[in-house]
C-alpha cells in the first residue's frame, strides 16, 4: 500500500515537473495540412505553363522542371532567363510540378472547362525553408521537459528499487515500538 502511494507521487511530481517546463501534447490539429492543388488552365497548345523563382521571388533561369502523376514522370522542362517553362502535356488532371527538393500539386483544367479561379499559369517557390513531416512541436522549453520527465521517471525506478527498503525499515521500527 505504502509502495503504490510513493509510486503515484513520484508519477505526479514528473507529470507537473514536465509539464511546468512547456511539454505540450502534440494533437492532429498540429500535424501538417495536406496541399492543397492549384487550379492552372492549360493553354492553347495543351501546356502547363509556369514561372520558377526562390523565396525572395527572384526568377530562377536554367532550372530543371519536372511533370509527374504518382512515381511517374511525364515531362521535363528548362526555365529560361526570366525563369518560365512550359510542360508538355495534353489532358487535364492532378499533377505534381517539381524542381529540385520543391514541388506543387496542380489541376490542370483544359480552358473550356477550368474554373473562374483558376489561374494561367503556376508559380513554384524553391529554396525556402524546408518543411519537415512528424515534428515532435518541441522547442527549447520542450526538450527542458523530456529531459524532466526522463529525470522524473528514473526517479520513480530509484523509489520502486527501494521501496522495499523502506517498508522493511517500517516494520522493523514498528516492531521495536510494539516491543517491551
Amino acid at each position: 500500500m505504502k509502495l503504490s502511494r510513493l509510486a503515484m507521487l513520484v508519477a505526479a511530481f514528473a507529470a507537473w515537473f514536465g509539464s511546468s517546463l512547456g511539454v505540450q501534447p502534440v494533437t492532429a490539429a498540429d500535424a501538417p495540412k495536406a496541399a492543397a492543388a492549384v487550379d492552372i488552365v492549360l493553354t492553347e497548345k495543351g501546356t502547363l505553363s509556369g514561372i520558377l523563382v526562390d523565396a525572395q521571388g527572384k526568377p530562377l533561369p536554367a532550372k530543371k522542371v519536372v511533370l509527374s502523376q504518382g512515381k511517374k514522370e511525364l515531362a521535363t522542362a528548362t526555365t529560361d532567363t526570366k525563369g518560365k517553362f512550359e510542360l508538355k502535356t495534353e489532358k487535364s488532371g492532378v499533377y505534381q510540378v517539381s524542381s529540385g527538393n520543391q514541388g506543387a500539386l496542380v489541376r490542370a483544367w483544359s480552358a473550356e472547362t477550368a474554373p473562374n479561379s483558376a489561374k494561367k499559369q503556376a508559380l513554384l517557390v524553391t529554396g525556402g525553408p524546408r518543411v519537415v513531416r512528424a515534428q515532435t512541436g518541441m522547442d527549447a522549453s520542450g526538450a527542458l521537459g523530456v529531459i524532466g520527465l526522463a529525470a522524473g521517471g528514473a526517479g520513480l525506478g530509484l523509489a520502486i528499487a527501494n521501496a522495499d527498503k523502506v517498508n522493511d525499515l517500517e516494520k522493523q521500527l514498528e516492531q521495536q515500538q510494539n516491543s517491551p
